[in-house]
């Protein structure tokens, strides 16, 4: 196996963590109802979104969202990878909930001190946190999680049979290594399957993004 080979086969490994904890994470709040306890709605939210920056690195400069580095550092392997992120952007409603999402994320990590629980509310196939920050109310809901998961998902089934691929063509003794065990391991059709989605068109999200990709220098 060549190095290069390599670099793709470990490097796309901690996604695919990634992305399986916020499946997880996700489940577990959508199926949370109003007498779970709102700090652990709050905590789940709070997980989910870092662990989205992570694997779908995007920031807010001004009034814009450009999204670049991590995961696309590896796009040599994944011609496909780069359009099916700006795919995400290109529908503005996704764009909003990112932008609404990054802020609240942002506030928990940097000002803990200024948010205040307002109210939970869930169900068996959504859940809604607001918190105040400051004079502001904030809202997170699950519909928008899952729709941007959901995309994330199909993406990853494609990388995960491009994966698979790679191992039955260079060395198929790959097989034996335990991230490729933990790769096969993860269904995220099945995580599909279980979700309740709800097309863009119909979740109300007020703001104003414009959307970029980060320059590859910065």
């Amino acid at each position: 196996m060549d190095n290069k080979t390599k670099e793709f086969l470990e490097g796309v490994f901690p996604y695919f963590k990634i992305l399986d904890n916020i499946n997880k994470n996700l489940t577990q709040l959508i199926n949370n109802n109003v007498d779970n306890s709102p700090y652990e709605n709050e905590e789940l939210f709070y997980q989910i979104s870092s662990d989205l920056i992570r694997i779908y690195p995007y920031r807010k400069f001004d009034k814009t969202i450009k999204i670049g580095t991590g995961i696309l550092l590896l796009r040599e392997y994944m011609p496909f990878l780069k359009d099916e992120y700006q795919s995400l952007l290109e529908n503005d409603k996704c764009v909003q909930a990112l932008n609404n999402i990054l802020e609240i994320r942002n506030k928990y990590e940097h000002e803990p001190h200024n948010l205040r629980f307002a109210f939970s509310v869930g169900g068996k196939t959504s859940c809604s946190v607001s918190v105040h920050y400051k004079n502001k109310l904030l809202t997170l809901s699950t519909l928008w999680l899952t729709n941007i998961v959901y995309s994330l998902n199909k993406i990853f089934i494609t990388i995960q049979d491009l994966y698979l691929q790679t191992i039955e063509e260079c060395d198929s003794r790959y097989k034996e290594y335990p991230c490729y065990k933990t790769i096969c391991s993860i269904d995220l059709v099945e995580y599909n399957k279980k979700y309740n989605y709800v097309p863009w068109e119909h979740i109300m999200i007020d703001n104003d993004i414009e959307v970029d990709f980060f320059n590859e220098n910065e």
